[in-house]
């Protein structure tokens, strides 16, 4: 066997080192790409400038961020190939476009499940680890936390006050357990996207939509529609955004780079908690002097009707894709934080 030189030895061992330290620089994280889906002018579309001010506060200066906004690389339903696969670092998005990676995150999209706006933020606490297990073992992704969107209303060309009120009417809703609700009250689901919702009222094609009072200002359905239902319960008080990261740009990050994330993806979730309820009821009042006729409660009697027909199906739906034992798990604590 032959012997090497001191000096050889310490040469071999310092290359080693460079090699290796060039390695993992090469593997390090100096800039994030994140992108949005809502319009310029959002709240949400705000949340991501929120991010990349917070972000861009840390101490090494070395991580920057791109945001982009308004579907400028990629649309929700994009989102759910891109993230995973390391094509874009992170995205604020509709978690019901992942319903096959985490089918738990139905219980966040149930028409009239939720009692107010307090109820919903407490399931969407209960339901958040088992939602990031999911998304870390199935879709390689971190859930950091959420983005509040809207209020989810019902827009629509003829007033609905009672059950038979959707008797043979076509409503576009926002996801599949909105379309289960609407089956149960007798309405004909439509799916097409909100952009698609002005001209399909206007011609007939359906008689209403479900979104939020921002979108139905912003998209002028005001024009094509007559009534607006605002009561949070109905719908839903709130629609949830995730606000997701890549996992392998994740373990890139230094530690402080990670706090750093972390930190300012709680700063968008306060921000968009308080943003879209100004928003949204500013919306409502613009509506208003814009014709339609505003409709703030459905009377409790009625109301409780179409619950009766409503859950059973929501829940049944919930069953069928999340399994039995953790769906009753997660609907029981749902119920239980509903405090009636």
């Amino acid at each position: 066997m032959m012997n090497t030189s001191p000096l050889k030895r310490y040469l071999v061992a310092l290359m080693a080192c460079s090699f290796m330290s060039g390695a993992a620089w090469s593997q390090s994280v100096d800039k994030i790409r994140i992108i949005g889906t809502l319009p310029l002018g959002h709240h949400m579309t705000e949340a991501l400038r929120v991010f990349k001010k917070e972000v861009e506060k840390t101490t090494d200066k070395k991580l920057k961020v791109d945001t982009f906004p308004a579907g400028q690389l990629y649309n929700d339903r994009d989102a759910v190939k891109v993230i995973p696969t390391g094509a874009v670092n992170m995205g604020v998005v509709q978690l019901d476009m992942w319903a096959g990676l985490v089918p738990s995150a139905g219980i966040l999209y149930m028409p009239t499940y939720y009692k107010d706006l307090e109820h919903y933020y407490a399931i969407r606490k209960f339901v958040s680890p088992i939602i990031a297990k999911d998304l870390a073992e199935k879709g390689n992704v971190k859930l950091l936390g959420w983005a509040d969107y809207d209020a989810e209303a019902l827009i629509s060309k003829k007033e609905i006050q009672k059950l038979e009120d959707f008797k043979g009417t076509k409503l576009r809703g926002y996801g599949e357990y909105a379309a289960s609700f609407l089956q149960a009250v007798g309405s004909s689901p439509v799916v097409m996207s909100s952009s698609e919702a002005y001209d399909a009222m206007s011609k007939g094609t359906i008689d209403g939509t479900m979104s939020g009072p921002t979108s139905h200002l912003s998209r002028k359905f005001y024009e094509v529609g007559k009534y607006l239902i605002t009561q949070p319960s109905f719908i839903q008080p709130v629609l949830s955004y995730a606000i997701l990261i890549n996992l392998d740009t994740w373990n890139k990050l230094t530690p402080d780079q990670q706090k750093a994330v972390e930190q300012a993806a709680d700063k968008v979730e306060t921000f968009t908690r308080d943003a879209f309820q100004k928003a949204s009821a500013d919306a409502i009042v613009k509506l208003g002097e814009n014709g339609l006729e505003i409709d703030e409660q459905i009377e409790p009697a009625e109301f409780d009707r179409i619950k009766q027909v409503v859950w059973p199906a929501l829940e049944k739906k919930y069953r069928e894709h999340v399994g039995e034992a953790q769906a009753n798990e997660i609907l029981e604590k749902a119920n239980a934080l509903r405090g009636e």
